[in-house]
Formats: C-alpha cells, sequence, structure tokens
C-alpha cells in the first residue's frame, strides 16, 4: 500500500486525539541509547504520537469524558488492527513510559514544540496534553515540524523552583508543582 495512503488512513483515524503527528526512524537517529524507540522495537520505521488534552472542554460533562476516552482507546486499537492487517507490528507506547522520550518524540513527529522545561506544548494546548505513541515498522510520512506550538516559550519558566542559579531549568528539582502548566501562555 502507498506510504501516502497508509499515512493519511492513520491519521483519519487518530482524528479523535488533539494531536498527532508521525517521525520516522530517521528524525530520532540522534536519541540517546537508553531511550532510543529501538529498544522497544529494533526493526521500527515510524512513530505516531498522540497528545490529549485531560483537562476539562467547556461545557464537557463526565458522560461526554468518558465517551471522548473510550474513542481514543477505540481508535488506538483500530489503527494497530489495520497496520496489523496490513502486515506490519504496531505496539502501543503509554503515557507512562519511561524507556523514551515522548516529549522529544513529539516535537520530532510535529505535534508540539519542546518548552524550556522539555514537556511539549502543543497548540491551543501549551503544556497540558498526555502524550502516547503507537511504534510501528511501516514506513509512514513524516509530519512537518511544528514551528507556531509555544507563543511564549520562557513564559512557563517564570517563578519556576526547578530553576539553577543561572535561570536554566534543572529537571532533577522538579517538584511537579504545576507553575509552568499555569504559566504557560501557548
Amino acid at each position: 500500500m502507498e506510504t501516502e495512503i497508509m499515512t493519511g488512513d492513520v491519521l483519519r483515524i487518530l482524528s479523535v486525539y488533539d494531536g498527532t503527528g508521525v517521525a520516522s526512524r530517521e528524525r530520532l537517529e540522534d536519541a540517546p541509547v537508553e531511550f532510543h524507540p529501538r529498544n522497544i522495537m529494533p526493526e521500527f520505521r515510524s512513530i505516531v504520537v498522540l497528545a490529549r488534552n485531560p483537562g476539562d472542554a467547556a461545557g464537557e460533562n463526565g458522560a461526554n469524558r468518558f465517551h471522548r476516552s473510550l474513542s481514543m482507546i477505540a481508535a488506538q486499537d483500530d489503527v494497530m488492527r489495520y497496520l496489523g492487517r496490513l502486515g506490519y507490528k504496531a505496539k502501543l507506547i503509554g503515557s507512562r513510559a519511561n524507556n523514551v522520550n515522548l516529549p522529544r518524540i513529539g516535537e520530532r513527529a510535529g505535534v508540539g514544540q519542546l518548552s524550556p522545561v522539555q514537556t511539549l506544548a502543543v497548540k491551543g494546548h501549551g503544556l497540558r496534553t498526555v502524550l502516547s505513541a503507537i511504534i510501528t515498522d511501516a514506513k509512514l510520512e513524516q509530519s512537518p515540524p511544528a514551528t507556531d506550538a509555544c507563543a511564549m516559550p520562557e513564559s512557563c519558566l517564570r517563578r519556576c523552583p526547578a530553576l539553577d542559579a543561572d535561570g536554566v531549568f534543572d529537571r532533577r528539582k522538579c517538584t511537579s508543582c504545576g507553575a509552568c502548566v499555569r504559566k504557560c501562555a501557548a
């Protein structure tokens, strides 16, 4: 099947997400060895990154949020079955995976821009997204890089307790206080 058609089908199925994008193996060659996607699937060729906003959408009640969550799970399953029917392997990488750097992969997949606090800023959602991914040995078309997802790149650093003396973010000092999320201007 043509790469363009297959990529379009995958992204259409996943359109229930707040952001999606594809990174090719070539775009991830410089990933650190301990966080390289080939540790999950040595023969991978593409990663589809999925971003969802876990917050309440305006006017969305509990039943609608539940339905939306089920739709996202069904979409992931549909993509994995679709790729399987075409003879490809696919594996889900959950949002809590610690063996890959989902924000960096999301940046390479064009889902958003890496913020100064090393999280992914997604246009219209700021730092309020949860990332997951589908890794596959299917060759999919790369998404273009995001260029306008982070409106004010330094706003998330204001009053951040994880800044060192030089004003540089130090992840080891991060307390997950949420100040960066509240300050994000994206």
